[in-house]
């Protein structure tokens, strides 16, 4: 009922039969001498409530009612992906739907509810300027790159500044974790190699701060050589190089977001990070018309059915090679991030400290677990083929991008089941 008043002092409750058919004209209300019956005219004449006769008044029993509302849950939709995608806003969620940019995203309706992890993640006092639609025609025409941190938190890994890439065309967007800003030039030529195998196509223009990374004696005749165009923003103008540096706002943001709903401690920055990267580049951008960065970068629409809500309680199945016959089948860990080298997801396991890759899980999305544990184990594949599993070994990094990639697998048999793990890694997202 509308328009209710509240009187301190009456001890119980009126229900005016006036107001009933005055402001609810599809109610009716029928009067016996034992019962008062009110029906719903628009369900065929359904009895919504019901009363009993006593010392003259009509006594409503509405506590089976209550009991029946109490039990009803509403699936909503919107919240869900809402939260799966780092808190991204609705509007984008409704675009990417309603153009069919990916694949797997249902319909979800505009849902203004406050989610309190936004507020405390992208909550700013106003909006920023309009950026010009310009942009290049090609991809790898132009890249943008910024250094970001120290981070007040040291992540799982160690790093305390992540590096971004994007290219201007696409708004694709590449990140590099890093201990110290030295390890910029190593992480560009990283990113060079990999791009360029990946595209058949060279880097033509470089655009960044006038950061000392930026502009040592190595990195700027190592462009040089290679014939990459060097541009630096004006000093105190870092608008000149505005797509980097709102795309990283926009990253830091999704990922405080992320935190803050998963309830997981600082130290986990860097996949949160790496996450919202993986978010971002299956999400639209404004200079992007209708096509999200994977697919302008890659011609593929991506799939998106296998997102699930960072920081989410999930359930790994143990491959029967690691276990005894009464051994449990299940384990309980946080779902913390996707990998980057096989399709499968990545899990922290508290007991253990270790990161987990696999690809058999089962999620529990309403379930979050508080922990405050700082990282010490090693990341590794938990996978189902045959006697084989993959280690990823967190070690040092080496500038050729294919002896990486082929010198990061390790196997495990039954004869032999101690861990071995290569000393080269590559930590790139």
């Amino acid at each position: 009922m509308d328009n209710v008043l509240y009187v301190p002092g009456l001890k119980r409750n009126l229900l005016s039969i006036s107001q009933i058919t005055r402001e609810k004209e599809h109610l009716i209300v029928e009067f016996n001498a034992s019962k008062c019956l009110i029906k719903d005219t628009s369900q065929r004449y359904k009895i919504v409530l019901q009363g009993i006769e006593e010392d003259g008044m009509y006594m409503l029993d509405i506590s089976k009612k209550l009991q029946q509302s109490l039990k009803i849950f509403v699936k909503n939709e919107g919240k869900l992906w809402h939260e799966r995608y780092g808190h991204l806003n609705f509007t984008y969620l409704n675009l990417m739907h309603k153009l069919g940019m990916v694949i797997g995203l249902p319909n979800i309706q505009h849902d203004k509810y406050l989610c309190e992890a936004f507020l405390h993640g992208k909550q700013s006092r106003d909006h920023f300027e309009k950026q010009g639609a310009w942009r290049e025609r090609k991809p790898l025409e132009l890249i943008h790159s910024d250094l970001c941190g120290p981070m007040q938190t040291l992540s799982i890994g160690g790093s305390k500044y992540f590096l971004s890439f994007i290219d201007d065309f696409s708004r694709k967007i590449w990140v590099y974790f890093l201990k110290n800003k030295f390890e910029v030039f190593e992480k560009f030529q990283e990113f060079k190699i990999m791009v360029e195998k990946e595209f058949g196509q060279s880097i033509k223009t470089l655009i960044s701060d006038n950061g000392g990374e930026f502009k040592s004696n190595d990195f700027m005749n190592f462009c040089k050589y290679h014939g990459i165009k060097r541009q630096f923003t004006t000093p105190y103008t870092p608008q000149q190089n505005g797509v980097a540096e709102r795309k990283n706002r926009t990253i830091v943001e999704m990922a405080r977001s992320m935190l803050q709903g998963s309830k997981l401690g600082n130290q986990f920055w860097e996949d949160v990070v790496h996450t919202s990267i993986y978010l971002l580049n299956r999400s639209p951008t404004k200079v992007v018309r209708n096509v999200t960065p994977e697919e302008l970068w890659s011609g593929r629409k991506p799939r998106i059915g296998h997102l699930k809500i960072f920081g989410s309680t999930c359930y790994m199945h143990i491959p029967k090679e690691k276990r005894r016959k009464l051994d449990n089948k299940s384990k309980r860990c946080i779902f913390v991030g996707y990998s980057d080298y096989a399709k499968a997801y990545r899990l922290y396991d508290e007991e253990t400290n270790d990161i987990i890759i696999s690809r058999d899980v089962k999620f529990d999305e309403t379930q979050r677990i508080e922990t405050s544990q700082t990282y010490k184990g090693k990341e590794k594949v938990c996978e189902e083929e045959e006697n084989t599993s993959i280690i990823e070994s967190p070690s040092s990094s080496n500038n050729n991008l294919d002896d990486e990639l082929s010198s990061n697998v390790t196997h495990l048999t039954k004869r032999n089941p101690t861990w071995v793990r290569k000393t080269a890694w590559l930590r790139r997202y």
